[in-house]
């Protein structure tokens, strides 16, 4: 962790043999959401953990021998939006942030990538190339709708284990990484740069 403007040292908050990346803060930035991977007996796996930083501790929020992945707090912090494929095929569920409680399933057909609209009414998610959407309600009790397709298009679908995109503050528009394919270009030009070693040693010397 770093503060966002370099006014404090880059600090460790966790401390694994495995890989971890962070996923979704909790609006109120105490918790942390984030994964973990690691190599199982036939596969690699996921796992979800939850960091609390006021007493620095850590929560396993989904921690099987499924794959979990995708988690994104809702905007009141209430609830987690994630992925699994327990059932076989991956799909989006919903469960408390306290880790407490039966989980509610989502998608219907499959789901990847889910993300909460800003106003926390609906869930939005991606399957292949298509954007789906299901409306919630999020009183005392939690219900989700069925899902409707919003959109279909090429390219959607392929990006890697990251979410890939985003939506606005007024849940009007989309912000999306779409996979083109690039056509290969013929090189037309060598650079050769000589003595770049020590043009580095210069740039960062070394203390001894």
């Amino acid at each position: 962790m770093v503060s966002a403007d370099g006014s404090k040292a880059m600090e460790r908050i966790t401390t694994s043999h495995n890989n971890q990346s962070p996923s979704s803060f909790s609006p109120d930035g105490n918790l942390l959401v984030y994964l973990e991977n690691y190599a199982g007996d036939k596969r690699q796996n996921y796992d979800i953990l939850i960091y609390n930083f006021q007493d620095k501790s850590t929560t396993p929020f989904a921690a099987t021998e499924h794959l979990e992945v995708y988690p994104v707090i809702s905007p009141d912090g209430r609830w987690i939006a994630y992925c699994s494929d327990e059932e076989g095929q991956i799909e989006v569920y919903v469960r408390s942030s306290s880790g407490t409680g039966k989980k509610i399933k989502v998608s219907r057909e499959g789901g990847l990538s889910p993300l909460w609209a800003r106003s926390g009414k609906q869930i939005f998610y991606r399957w292949r190339e298509q954007m789906w959407v299901a409306d919630v309600k999020n009183g005392a009790k939690f219900s989700v709708g069925r899902p409707r397709l919003l959109f279909e298009k090429s390219g959607l679908g392929r990006h890697s284990g990251r979410r890939g995109y985003d939506i606005s503050l007024d849940d009007q528009r989309f912000l999306m990484v779409m996979w083109k394919e690039k056509e290969s270009q013929p090189a037309t030009e060598m650079i050769l740069i000589q003595n770049w070693f020590e043009e580095i040693k210069r740039l960062v010397p070394v203390e001894n």
